[in-house]
């Protein structure tokens, strides 16, 4: 085996292993923040829209490690490696499709890949017109999320029931 080669598998490996740790922690962040709301008796709706991008995750890892398994079983370790490198990054895809695409609803906001969002600081919902169809979320602080065509409805609704709650404080 070429030492360039193996470097450069080593590096790939060592990026999948920074990708990971990111996604991972972020999906015990969000973990951690739900079980917190839930303490404080909050209205918590989890809106998941995930499970057709885990399915096409977990069915391209397979195929990868079938072809990793093959060229192994053919003495061609680079490749096998290769394969088995990218089996593990559907891995970590699959970590960050649940971070990502799990929009978790409370009574005062919204938690996004991690990060509390209050319903005042949501300027305006638009259509991204990307490849892939969603709605960006504009925010106050120049932030930007996306959501799911799913998600859209649910999130609109809890902003109609905040703004309702806070002009019948401001009404009495």
């Amino acid at each position: 085996m070429d030492i360039v080669s193996l470097i450069i598998i080593l590096l790939v490996a060592a990026f999948l292993v920074y990708e990971g740790k990111e996604a991972f922690s972020g999906l015990i962040v969000m973990r951690k923040t739900v079980e917190d709301i839930k303490k404080n008796k909050e209205n918590v709706q989890i809106c998941k829209d995930y499970m057709h991008i885990v399915l096409a995750y977990v069915v391209f890892a397979v195929l990868m490690v079938v072809f990793g398994i093959y060229f192994f079983m053919n003495q061609n370790y680079l490749y096998g490696m290769m394969f088995i490198v990218l089996a593990f990054f559907c891995v970590v895809f699959i970590a960050e499709s649940v971070l990502t695409r799990t929009l978790v609803l409370y009574d005062n906001g919204f938690l996004y890949a991690g990060k509390m969002f209050k319903y005042r600081s949501v300027l305006k919902i638009e259509d991204k017109k990307k490849f892939l169809r969603g709605y960006r979320v504009k925010l106050t602080s120049d932030d930007e999320v996306y959501v799911s065509k799913k998600v859209r409805p649910l999130l609109e609704e809890r902003l109609q029931e905040f703004k309702n709650r806070k002009k019948g404080r401001h009404a009495k």
